[in-house]
């Protein structure tokens, strides 16, 4: 790339890469509230992604080109991979040293994964899980939760609120400067997302997902529903501690990958696949810090890790049962 320009075929299909990540993209909650958050964070034009496509079009091999002269080095090459460490790491010791980092940038082993007991199953964890945030008595007795709490991406400050109304209705909604810059509703069955006051087109795969977390019991929610598969990967650390590694196909495909601390049972990481601008990107969200609020276990400290930045959410009141309706939801 530094010393000859790009064929006309090169710059084509790596534009048209470019542009197809962009639309699928789009059809992501989590990558627009990316994007909104951006802008934000870097002070772009409003218009920023409005415009991605027509500038990505006017890239050309000359561009390129310059691009690369500026900021590909030649004799000290470090190579940065983000992902999945276990799925890509194979192979690469032929190519250097390679060192391991954890999502803070520190120095870390390399991932090693412990085989999980015969007599315990994917289901016998996800029991455990839900025993450990509520009783049966306890989940049937909650009718209504509402979480408050502050974000920041960067150095932004945002807050955060949660309301449920049980079974399965909900409202999440993100501010910044008193601002709703995010809203996502489930309410008797109708499913709604909101960008910056843009509503957003939902698939069947985001209203799955949607139930899965009006349930908020969402462990004892998954093992009630017919056609979800359930399959144990092993045991790997996560920020220092063993956790039991479930991967879950649901009912509609979807994929995502759940960490069960195996002392305490807690859900301590999640983590799924998504579009991105830049292709095909890992979402992980680290939960900590649990705290009893009316006989339910909830974390109190939320990391979403989206790659590229990091949303850090910390609860600042839990009320449970205070009588909210569902028509208290907006």
């Amino acid at each position: 790339m530094r010393n000859e320009l790009a064929t006309a075929e090169e710059v084509s299909l790596i534009k048209n890469e470019g542009s197809g990540a962009f639309a699928r993209g789009l059809e992501n909650p989590a990558t627009i509230a990316g994007f909104a958050l951006n802008i934000a964070r870097y002070n772009l034009p409003k218009d920023y992604y409005q415009n991605y496509l027509k500038n990505l079009a006017a890239v050309n091999a000359a561009k390129m080109k310059e691009i690369a002269d500026k900021y590909i080095p030649v004799n000290n090459l470090t190579i940065v991979i983000v992902g999945n460490a276990k799925e890509i790491s194979k192979g690469l010791e032929k190519y250097g040293t390679v060192k391991y980092f954890d999502i803070n940038g520190n120095e870390t082993k390399a991932p090693v994964t412990k085989v999980v007991a015969a007599n315990i199953t994917a289901e016998s964890i996800l029991q455990k899980a839900a025993n450990a945030v509520a009783s049966p008595a306890v989940m049937l007795a909650t009718k209504d939760i509402e979480m408050i709490g502050t974000a920041s991406v960067m150095g932004q400050s945002l807050g955060f609120n949660q309301k449920f109304v049980l079974p399965n209705n909900y409202v999440q909604t993100m501010t910044v400067q008193g601002m709703t810059m995010a809203k996502q509703l489930l309410k008797k069955g109708v499913y709604a997302q909101n960008q910056q006051g843009q509503d957003v087109p939902l698939k069947e795969d985001d209203k799955e997902k949607m139930d899965e977390d009006g349930a908020f019991f969402t462990e004892a929610y998954l093992l009630q529903q017919k056609g979800y598969i359930f399959t144990i990967k092993g045991i790997e650390q996560v920020e220092g501690k063993d956790a039991n590694v479930i991967d879950i196909k649901s009912s509609k495909g979807r994929m995502f990958t759940n960490y069960y601390d195996v002392a305490s049972g807690f859900l301590v990481k999640n983590s799924f696949s998504a579009d991105s601008p830049q292709g095909k990107a890992v979402v992980s969200t680290y939960s900590s810090a649990y705290k009893l609020y009316n006989g339910v276990q909830v974390p109190t400290k939320l990391l979403i890790d989206y790659g590229q930045f990091k949303i850090n959410l910390e609860l600042t009141d839990v009320k449970i049962n205070q009588g909210l309706k569902v028509d208290d939801l907006k």
